[in-house]
């Protein structure tokens, strides 16, 4: 009588021990998650193509016979609306920087802090914000871009990356010429070319009437 209860309690124990051991192997690890805002920076793009930031849509740098990108930079100032294409493959680095500053609101609300009638109108100095700095003209985003001197000419309409004496300080601030300088040439950094110079009043178009002072209101890349 003793062994067959003995026998039987063994039984039930061996059964206990089976189930816990099954439970263990089959249980699955707990998942713990916190709540952490992962913020990256933007990373820079390689290809031909960028998106923006505000818009969601894709630039199109891939460009015509001309050289000429497809995508349009639009630059309204308060005389009206101009537009200008991208020699992408003559400056990639310059432009790519361009457009993340284009992307950044950086360029809105500054002045064109430097005109010359007949020759240049300079903007992208944030200190244009503040006429009475007597430092303006000598400010910029904070990143120095290395030279991208091309081929590219300077002619009405050329658009190009103002620096100082060093070849590899330009940074945000860029011209417009209002004439042709071949001396200029091989210089500067030419980013681009206006191909439309807005609306007229009388024979003079937006970029003819631009004045020291005038507001940039707003550059888009379209």
């Amino acid at each position: 009588m003793k062994k067959l209860l003995f026998f039987a309690l063994s039984i039930i124990f061996l059964g206990i021990i089976a189930v816990v051991v099954l439970k263990l192997a089959t249980h699955e690890p707990t998942v713990v998650t916190t709540n952490v805002n992962m913020t990256t920076a933007p990373q820079p793009n390689t290809t031909t193509t960028t998106t923006t930031s505000n818009t969601n849509a894709t630039i199109d740098l891939t460009v015509d016979s001309n050289g000429l990108s497809k995508a349009t930079v639009a630059i309204k100032v308060n005389k009206g609306t101009m537009k200008f294409k991208f020699y992408s493959k003559d400056a990639p680095q310059t432009i790519k920087r361009f457009i993340e500053l284009i992307q950044s609101n950086f360029y809105n609300s500054l002045s064109f802090h430097r005109v010359v009638p007949g020759f240049v109108v300079q903007t992208g100095d944030p200190k244009s914000k503040n006429k009475n700095d007597p430092t303006v003209g000598t400010g910029g985003s904070g990143l120095k871009l290395k030279a991208e001197f091309n081929s590219r000419k300077h002619i009405r309409g050329a658009v190009a990356m103002a620096r100082a004496v060093d070849p590899d300080s330009a940074d945000s601030q860029f011209y417009i010429c209002l004439g042709t300088f071949p001396h200029l040439d091989n210089n500067y950094t030419i980013i681009g070319q206006v191909i439309d110079y807005g609306e007229k009043v009388g024979d003079k178009d937006v970029l003819d009437r631009i004045t020291l002072w005038d507001e940039l209101m707003e550059i888009r890349v379209e």
